[in-house]
């Protein structure tokens, strides 16, 4: 606790601290407020001149209406925040701080200054010519270095223009708020003005619509002709082929289609049918005889009966012979011989039996010619059909395919009607601009109108004095109050009989105060 109670800092020390370096504190505290009061001197005063442009509806945001020219109606698009960042553009544009530059010229913007008469003023003058000459100085060994690149009086006045100008949307308004900063208010008000002058001439320039009228009005009579051109082939290829609806007729053809595909499927199935049928019928018929035998009459021929009695009687004796003799014998093989003999006899004698057989039609085998005729005919009728179905299909096929290339045709007129439309109606619009353009460029109408002239402030808005003494004061007493107790805490000296208990561990017997002489 006594550790702690001894490096507290007390008013004792504060005010011993600052006694102490007094002399340190005034001289820094002086020198400060001199340095600021006479850097706020020396510094160039700045001015700023102001000005408001208001933002119209003027020929850019025009659109040309699709009536005849003869019309006057206008169609506008309104302000967009794009419009007012568009002329801010156009005001801060380096080609028209080119041209300010150029009309004014640098001696009247950077004049000489002339030398004053009373002596503070005087004083004054000085010390601005040598901070002129301490900054020329710099910059000349920064050229030298190759740090900074020297500019031209020209460029250096374009360079300055562009720093000190400033131009911003008012808020919540279309007016746009136009200011430069510059060392002398009679030369601010005059390079706003100018610069606005520039600036209403080529925002007149800029919004100028290209290209000649007679020009337009030449491609708006070609697109004409060729639209009229496009319509016309349109309506003959129409009424060439007849047809009214494309979809429609399409449907018919592929129903028509169908239709006979399907029914010469049919006639193919009755065309097969009757071929085999009329292969069964032929089958039929010639399993069948042409004609039937109807009756059949016989005359009885007399040998037969002699002839079938001796065969009778060579029979039995050759019954006879065969039990007395062997098969080889001479008299069985004479007996079987004459056996034959009358055989034969008797099978010519049975074939030329005396009579007559009566014959007739076979209606089995008439009925099934009867049918194959009527199958022949109706293969000929299904053969017939079955050309004429094809024929029909071929006919349809060629048709759809007739349809599909006027389907083809016809989109392409459609597409060159589109084409030759929209670049009539192009042309068309931009004639109305043009002739617009022209009668508002006579006219002289442009959308920015000043409603606040150029004026430069009364006072110069740099340097604020005041302030800046002000904080010059208070960092004074800062940095004189921080010098004084850096200088104590850097100074390990024993100065008092604290410090002896504190730093050595000694009692103190007595002091003696230092005396003055």
């Amino acid at each position: 606790m006594e550790h702690e109670s001894n490096n507290f800092l007390s008013l004792r020390d504060l005010c011993y601290v600052l006694f102490k370096y007094k002399v340190a504190i005034f001289i820094l505290l002086f020198s400060t407020i001199l340095t600021v009061f006479v850097g706020v001197h020396v510094w160039p005063e700045t001015y700023e001149a102001r000005s408001k442009l208001l933002i119209k509806l003027g020929k850019e945001n025009v659109l040309s209406p699709t009536v005849p020219p003869s019309s006057q109606q206008l169609l506008t698009t309104g302000l967009r925040k794009e419009d007012i960042n568009s002329e801010i553009e156009i005001l801060t544009n380096r080609f028209i701080i080119e041209q300010v530059v150029q009309e004014l010229g640098t001696d009247f913007l950077f004049p000489k200054p002339t030398k004053p008469h009373t002596f503070f003023k005087r004083i004054k003058f000085k010390l601005r010519r040598i901070a002129f000459i301490i900054r020329d100085f710099i910059f000349e060994i920064l050229y030298r270095m190759d740090l900074k690149k020297r500019l031209s009086p020209h460029e250096k006045a374009v360079s300055v223009i562009q720093k000190q100008l400033s131009v911003r949307q008012g808020k919540d308004s279309d007016a746009i708020e136009v200011q430069l900063k510059w060392f002398s208010p009679d030369i601010a008000t005059i390079l706003l003005h100018t610069l606005i002058e520039f600036y209403l001439e080529h925002h007149l320039e800029v919004h100028r619509t290209s290209g000649g009228h007679n020009f337009l009005q030449k491609q708006v009579q070609l697109f004409e002709k060729r639209l009229k051109d496009s319509e016309d082939r349109l309506q003959l290829l129409k009424e060439r082929e007849g047809i009214t609806s494309y979809e429609d007729q399409r449907k018919f053809l592929l129903g028509q289609i169908t239709n006979f595909k399907a029914s010469l499927k049919n006639t193919q199935t009755e065309l097969d049918g009757t071929i085999h049928k009329i292969k069964e019928l032929k089958k039929q018929l010639s399993s069948y005889p042409e004609t039937v035998q109807l009756t059949k009459r016989v005359n009885r021929n007399p040998i037969i009966d002699p002839l079938k009695s001796r065969l009778l009687e060579l029979e039995l004796e050759k019954k006879k012979l065969e039990i007395k003799y062997s098969d080889d014998s001479r008299p069985l093989a004479a007996i079987k011989e004459e056996i034959q003999e009358v055989k034969g006899r008797l099978q010519k004698e049975e074939a030329d039996v005396i009579g007559e057989i009566t014959t007739g039609v076979n209606t089995v085998y008439k009925e099934i010619e009867k049918e194959l005729s009527i199958q022949k005919v109706l293969l000929s009728a299904l053969n017939v059909k079955k050309e004429m179905l094809k024929h029909h299909i071929e006919s349809y096929l060629k048709d759809l395919k007739r349809l599909d290339l006027y389907d083809i045709e016809l989109k392409r007129l459609n597409r060159q009607i589109q084409i030759d439309d929209g670049n009539y109606h192009l042309y068309r619009k931009r004639l109305e601009e043009s002739r617009i353009s022209e009668v508002l460029d006579n006219e002289r109408m442009v959308n920015v109108k000043m409603i606040d002239p150029p004026a430069a402030s009364f006072t110069p808005i740099r340097p604020r004095k005041l302030l800046v003494i002000g904080l010059g004061l208070v960092l004074s007493f800062t940095f004189g109050i921080g010098f004084a107790f850096l200088s104590e805490y850097l100074d390990d000296s024993i100065k008092t009989t604290e410090d002896v208990r504190q730093f050595l561990n000694l009692p103190v017997l007595a002091s003696i105060q230092k005396m003055k002489r």
